[in-house]
């Protein structure tokens, strides 16, 4: 592992190796969580190289998986998309809290989202679908309705600020839920692997989907660390205001 570029004058005393060991957040906004992003992609900005829609295995190497599960371990709560959920079984520590939105009511509640930790599990969807929920059992997961007939998630980030006492937020993707908050200035920060890949095809994933911004807006990102492992890199941005 080799550093780069390290813009937190605090962690250079930190070897390389150890990267995200230990990470610098700032506090809270008051009334949302700390929020950040980590995603994997190809050069070409694809988060996944088999199934389209399957998991991201294969896009990152076994020292992305690694620092992976390291920023697991610095979040209060973690959030994803039920497209993500429904690729594959996804497994969080048993102490952090665990969020799923979906749109159309539809999780598979056999996923280990959700039986490692039943009573730490929530689900995230509009009114109009709350019907599509599958029935609960007793002890969680936890149904949260936020929105008519789409999530409305500024309100959503308050919920988890507010009610479920989150401080700092990981969102594990997909690129339709990044755009989501994305687009509504409710991201601080991304961490990106950029695997030496280049996967193409119009019809696979990428880190950010959805209706975008507007014609001529975009986030700006300010770089804050880089770190490069056999040609990997592992990039660190904070998200500044939309121009």
């Amino acid at each position: 592992m080799k550093r780069l570029l390290e813009t937190d004058l605090t962690l250079t005393h930190i070897a390389a190796d150890e990267l995200y060991t230990v990470v610098q957040f700032p506090a809270t906004h008051g009334w949302r969580p700390y929020c950040y992003i980590n995603m994997a992609s190809t050069l070409d900005g694809k988060i996944v190289v088999g199934d389209p829609e399957g998991t991201a295995a294969g896009v990152g190497s076994a020292m992305d998986q690694k620092l992976f599960r390291r920023l697991q371990l610095h979040c209060d709560a973690a959030i994803i998309g039920a497209t993500t959920l429904r690729a594959s079984h996804v497994i969080y520590p048993p102490n952090i809290t665990r969020i799923v939105v979906t749109a159309s009511g539809r999780v598979p509640m056999n996923n280990r989202f959700f039986t490692d930790a039943p009573d730490r599990a929530y689900i995230v969807c509009p009114q109009e679908s709350a019907h599509m929920v599958p029935t609960l059992p007793q002890g969680g997961p936890q149904l949260i309705l936020c929105g008519q007939q789409v999530v409305d998630f500024t309100e959503l980030m308050r919920i988890i600020r507010t009610d479920l006492n989150i401080g700092l937020l990981l969102c594990e993707g997909g690129g339709t839920l990044n755009e989501q908050l994305l687009r509504k200035s409710l991201v601080d920060e991304i961490f990106l692997t950029l695997a030496p890949k280049l996967k193409g095809g119009a019809h696979l994933h990428t880190i950010m989907e959805g209706t975008g911004f507007p014609v001529g807006q975009y986030a700006q990102c300010r770089l804050m660390s880089v770190y490069e492992h056999e040609g990997e890199l592992y990039l660190r941005y904070q998200i500044l205001q939309s121009s």
